[in-house]
């Protein structure tokens, strides 16, 4: 225990090769001398899987005289922000605006920044284990599902939404295997899979031949 108070100031993020840098300034703001063990974590809103808000990924400690202060520097690997993906059986780092957390303790929640991650490039093979989320990952073939699911039942993605849980449900959404949502949108499993691959060959054509004029 620390018998002073820290400041944090400043805090940079640099993506290298193996991940995030993340430096943060550290102060000793009090009138002895102590000791401070600064934590970052790292979350992605918007995330098409299901995970924590913010994650520990790296800690470092200085110890600092009254006015004294240090930049402490962390590496976080990029491995540690992959999640499992069951479809693919591999670890598979997301595409996104990661949010990175300097912290005295997971209360106690100092700055935050965000960095643009590239993601893990997979090939989408569509089945009935595919989840939403993964298809809507992809822009091209996400903006081919809205107007499939609002083809499959009269009120559409809308039953996604209008659950009593609210936002959670449509979050949970996400995860849901095309045979799980087959099921909850009282569709065929097989027939969902096909209008699916049907949906997703139209919309990559359409945009393939876009992209073909444009250049």
């Amino acid at each position: 225990m620390s018998y002073t108070s820290f400041g944090y100031s400043d805090l940079r993020l640099e993506t290298t090769a193996d991940g995030i840098t993340a430096t943060v300034t550290i102060t000793n703001t009090g009138t002895r001398t102590g000791r401070e063990v600064v934590q970052f974590y790292a979350g992605l809103p918007g995330s098409k899987v299901i995970r924590a808000v913010r994650e520990l990924k790296a800690f470092a400690e200085t110890t600092l005289d009254p006015g004294q202060s240090t930049d402490v520097t962390v590496a976080i690997r990029r491995e540690d922000l992959a999640y499992w993906n069951i479809r693919t059986r591999d670890w598979i780092v997301e595409p996104g605006d990661y949010e990175i957390t300097a912290a005295a303790s997971r209360a106690d929640l100092r700055l935050r920044q965000t960095i643009s991650v590239t993601g893990d490039l997979t090939p989408l093979d569509i089945h009935a284990d595919t989840t939403l989320g993964e298809l809507r990952a992809d822009p091209v073939v996400a903006a081919a599902m809205d107007p499939l699911l609002q083809q499959l039942t009269p009120d559409g993605r809308d039953r996604l939404d209008d659950s009593p849980l609210g936002m959670d449900v449509a979050r949970m959404s996400m995860s849901f295997p095309l045979g799980m949502l087959a099921s909850f949108l009282g569709s065929d499993a097989t027939d969902l899979v096909d209008q699916v691959q049907r949906a997703v060959a139209t919309a990559r054509a359409e945009h393939d031949t876009v992209t073909a004029e444009h250049y």
